[in-house]
């Protein structure tokens, strides 16, 4: 029956009724969207555990696919302190005996008299040319600006500085110029022509292949190669004292004369580095194991409280679980024979003799 004009009048809160009737209406339907709410991001939660799982074994099955997991070589100087030495994948076992008959250094040269070290002071212009190593760097100073540090500065942070450094020692008569190559070896003796320059700095010129030409300039150290000898057969120069690939795929850091110190030579060992594969192996089967654990606490139903993983039932869920058994018993042929990541797995639990939950999923 409708509702009359009498009942309008008689005060009926009709607004409020509707209201009522309204929101008794939407209740159940909200708590139901609220409660579905509720439910996705607690699977979404769940599918970002799972992501992140299987994220970490994605980084391990990338270190696989280097050679330097499984093929790395692990090498041993019985005289690291003379000579120390790593391996790359490419060394090949073996035993070598290593002489060190000379160490690498660098050539140094310094002037014979003292400059004037006052900042105020000009010690000349003109353009200094140095070399080494058949690179050439043209120095232009300006006779305002010539003072001790300004050539020093000039010759340092040139853009083509060809590898030498300025520096200066005091001695009792004052401040004398070093010049020093960066890098060792004879072939990175300094070559300097001051024949372009006035003042003091035109006593700078000095030939290494004539030290003795100029006497404002005298040679402190020659550059000298690094020289070795293996199996006391073979001998190398280098100019650095790393020498690589002189034993294939090793390097070896030369650090002290042999024959001295009653230390004949020292012995190189190359052998396959076992412990690489082995740790690799290891943070796999960690990696696999909290996904395991992650996919089972996520997915389970325990039946004594009725209750279930917020991903129960869920069909992804289920498959990246079967594609990973399924990737683990995946076999790849090497030499006529089948392999898979379980049989490296399992392998490495018979060696430790260890328990690992991981054995019994990847094998059902």
């Amino acid at each position: 029956m409708g509702l009359s004009a009498g009942g309008l009048a008689s005060g009926l809160d009709v607004a409020g009724m509707t209201q009522q009737l309204v929101a008794a209406e939407r209740a159940p339907k909200e708590q139901r969207i609220k409660e579905q709410q509720q439910k996705l991001e607690v699977q979404l939660s769940g599918y970002g555990q799972i992501k992140s799982a299987v994220s970490g074994l994605e980084d391990m099955v990338k270190k696989f696919a280097e050679d330097k997991v499984f093929a790395g070589q692990s090498a041993k100087s019985s005289e690291s302190g003379f000579v120390s030495v790593e391996a790359s994948d490419k060394a090949r076992n073996g035993s070598y005996t290593v002489e060190v008959l000379e160490i690498a250094k660098s050539h140094k040269v310094v002037t014979n008299s003292a400059f004037d070290a006052d900042p105020k002071a000009k010690l000349g212009s003109g353009d200094l040319e140095i070399t080494v190593d058949g690179k050439t760097m043209s120095v232009a100073i300006d006779q305002d600006k010539s003072s001790l540090k300004d050539v020093l500065n000039a010759i340092n942070n040139s853009a083509d500085n060809p590898g030498v450094t300025a520096t200066v020692i005091n001695d009792a008569n004052g401040s004398k110029i070093v010049f020093s190559s960066t890098d060792t070896g004879v072939a990175n003796e300094i070559s300097i022509d001051a024949s372009g320059m006035t003042g003091e700095l035109a006593k700078l010129s000095f030939d290494p292949a004539n030290p003795t030409a100029n006497a404002d300039m005298v040679e402190m150290q020659n550059g000298v190669d690094a020289k070795i000898k293996i199996d006391n057969f073979t001998e190398i120069t280098s100019s650095s004292n790393k020498i690589e690939d002189a034993i294939e795929g090793v390097t070896l850091d030369i650090k002290k004369l042999t024959n001295t110190d009653d230390v004949k030579f020292a012995t190189i060992d190359i052998t396959n580095d076992t412990s690489t594969a082995k740790s690799s192996i290891e943070s796999f089967v960690e990696k696999y194991n909290e996904f395991i654990d992650t996919a089972d606490r996520l997915s389970k139903y325990d039946a004594e409280s009725k209750s279930s993983g917020p991903l129960n039932g869920d069909s992804l869920t289920r498959s990246i679980i079967s594609q990973m058994r399924n990737m683990m018993n995946a076999g790849i042929e090497v030499d006529g024979r089948s392999y898979s990541l379980s049989d490296f797995v399992l392998l490495l639990t018979v060696m430790e003799k260890s328990k690992l939950k991981t054995i019994s999923w990847m094998m059902h």
